[in-house]
């Protein structure tokens, strides 16, 4: 397995696959694996918090992208099922944003919703049906 580092997403941002596809929505997982993610570690305090948004199995596999109002650059990361056989829950985990407000992008990279997180929390959204 290689990692490839994209610096247009941040100077430390690794994807374990190739590809030239970096639109809003595109697919992480590899064909016939079923996309189901492990233990996510959070790194907030001080300025930075956390954001935890809860899709439902429509975005199972693909990536969710959000903005700092304001900026050009999007952060990214996966829709996995992080929960368990009696209770799934998929969801996209941003595990260190500084704070502030930040736009949850569609997969046109519109903006859908509008979330602040505060530093040192865990802020929540709910997108399911």
């Amino acid at each position: 397995m290689t990692a490839t580092t994209h610096t247009d997403h941040g100077p430390t941002h690794l994807h374990e696959d190739v590809h030239d596809d970096h639109a809003p929505g595109h697919v992480h997982h590899e064909a016939g694996a079923p996309p189901a993610g492990g233990p996510v570690v959070v790194d907030i305090g001080g300025d930075v918090g956390a954001l935890v948004v809860a899709t439902g199995a429509a975005w199972l596999g693909r990536e969710l992208h959000v903005r700092r109002e304001g900026e050009e650059r999007t952060t990214h990361t996966g829709v996995w099922d992080r929960g368990d056989a009696a209770a799934p829950e998929v969801v996209a985990v941003f595990p260190h944003l500084v704070e502030g407000r930040y736009e949850l992008l569609d997969a046109t990279g519109a903006p859908m919703v509008v979330v602040t997180v505060e530093g040192g929390r865990v802020a929540r959204l709910d997108l399911r049906p």
